[in-house]
């Protein structure tokens, strides 16, 4: 789990549970607004992100995987609790994230560079300008009336609004930054593909404009076999007791894992 300014990203496995751990790089020292970790992931894993935004302004989250945009949400402001968003699935598809072997068939270029590597940006939303307050003036009425107040005229924005999905969202259009970490070397055997159907749902909203200096996450994911889980003097397929001197179960024939 990373965070920076009042943002908080982490995957972890796809319908909730531990955010996978996260270690250091070595030759990738932290900077004022980059952060960079790499997390082990089991092959053929489905993962998501956990998204918690503690400004009272929304963000936008820009994220690309294996070298490619995948798409961009707005998170929601952060009201008397911080907003925790979770994201599970592509824009243009309807599949969750899903680690692969480089070499499996679905990876579209195994030997792409930038496969096993997630890149978020967030940027803040512009706020739009205080109202004006209109000195008040003296009522004409009788005493203990109201004071009178001007009205004031529409408020304009110097950035257009663009259309843009809500997280429910999505979005086609935006500024693009080049934040990148080309000039670092990563050794990464995995790569990002399709998982199984998710029925997360995004809806459309508005965004004001780009304020601040993005802040730019980083994680390179690295392939690990996940273990088989062995509950010690049983059988790990039927539950069946096993003797010590057993090399495979009596009752279905299951090698005995040490």
């Amino acid at each position: 789990m990373m965070h920076r300014d009042n943002f908080v990203v982490a995957v972890r496995p796809a319908g909730g549970g531990k955010s996978f751990r996260e270690y250091g790089i070595d030759g990738v020292p932290d900077s004022g607004s980059e952060r960079t970790r790499r997390i082990n992931v089991p092959f053929n894993q489905e993962y998501e992100f956990m998204f918690k935004n503690m400004k009272r302004c929304r963000r936008l989250v820009k994220i690309d995987i294996d070298g490619d945009e995948v798409g961009q949400w707005v998170i929601p402001s952060c009201g008397l609790s911080a907003a925790e968003v979770v994201l599970e699935r592509f824009i243009d598809s309807d599949k969750r994230f899903k680690v692969l072997h480089s070499d499996d068939g679905g990876v579209a270029d195994p030997t792409n560079p930038e496969n096993g590597i997630i890149m978020i940006t967030v940027i803040d939303e512009q706020q739009p300008p205080p109202r004006p307050r209109c000195p008040t003036r003296p009522s004409l009425r009788k005493r203990g009336s109201s004071t009178l107040r001007g009205a004031s005229g529409p408020v304009n924005y110097s950035n257009k609004q663009i259309p843009i999905r809500d997280m429910d969202t999505s979005c086609s259009a935006g500024a693009s930054y080049d934040l990148s970490i080309s000039n670092n070397t990563f050794d990464s055997n995995v790569a990002t593909g399709e998982g199984s159907v998710s029925k997360q749902q995004f809806t459309s909203t508005m965004w004001r404009g780009d304020c601040g200096t993005p802040l730019l996450f980083t994680f390179v994911l690295n392939g690990v076999d996940k273990k088989p889980k062995v509950k010690t003097g049983f059988c790990v397929e039927c539950g069946t007791k096993l003797e010590d001197c057993f090399k495979f179960c009596a009752f279905c024939g299951t090698k005995v894992t040490v």
